[in-house]
């Protein structure tokens, strides 16, 4: 009898044991995998860091450049065409990106029409690449989001403008983006719930 009881404790503790373990990895995976996400950005600022203080063994005149100016004198596989040599890379969305830009607007074919104009509920703007059939890949998500939560074909997208890269780039199709978002709200356009800035 009291071996019974005694395998009857040791089971109660062995599944308390694994009910705890199996709690502790669903509460420390994600704390682990965001310190791990932490330590690699702390590493990337400190090469950075390293790089434009000149005493980074691997950074050439041209990574250095791009930390500072932030210019992308990149190439996608991380080398850099004048040096051979990996270099930094600035982000699309930064202030100095010199990739091509392009604004686009979605447009909501279930609302009427304003002075002959498709009602435009969103406009915006992206670095990234413009499809084969002319459209923005980035737009063209966001028009497959909204048109699987509404009904199909209800938002349709179309490139506004483009600009050809290079220095000022950036801050040049923001200043469209600006300037086009402000024509639009003093038309009557612009869904509040679909377009929040600017």
């Amino acid at each position: 009898m009291a071996r019974g009881a005694v395998a009857t404790v040791g089971r109660g503790v062995m599944g308390a044991a694994r009910r705890i373990g199996a709690l502790l990895s669903r509460v420390a995976g994600p704390t682990l995998a965001v310190l791990d996400k932490a330590q690699r950005t702390a590493d990337c600022a400190g090469a950075v860091a390293s790089a434009v203080q000149g005493d980074y063994v691997g950074a050439t005149q041209g990574s250095v450049e791009c930390v500072t100016r932030g210019q992308n004198t990149s190439r996608r596989d991380g080398s850099n065409p004048d040096f051979g040599t990996p270099s930094a890379q600035c982000s699309g969305n930064s202030r100095l990106s010199t990739l091509l830009q392009h604004a686009y607007d979605i447009i909501d074919t279930m609302m009427p029409m304003i002075d002959g104009i498709p009602f435009i509920a969103k406009t915006g703007v992206s670095g990234g690449r413009i499809r084969r059939d002319g459209r923005s890949s980035r737009a063209e998500t966001q028009v497959r989001n909204w048109n699987n939560q509404t009904s199909e074909g209800r938002y349709r997208s179309e490139i506004t403008h483009q600009n050809a890269g290079g220095e000022g780039a950036r801050q040049d199709i923001l200043d469209y983006e600006q300037q086009r978002a402000q024509e639009l709200r003093d038309a009557g356009h612009l869904d509040p719930t679909r377009h929040c800035r600017p």
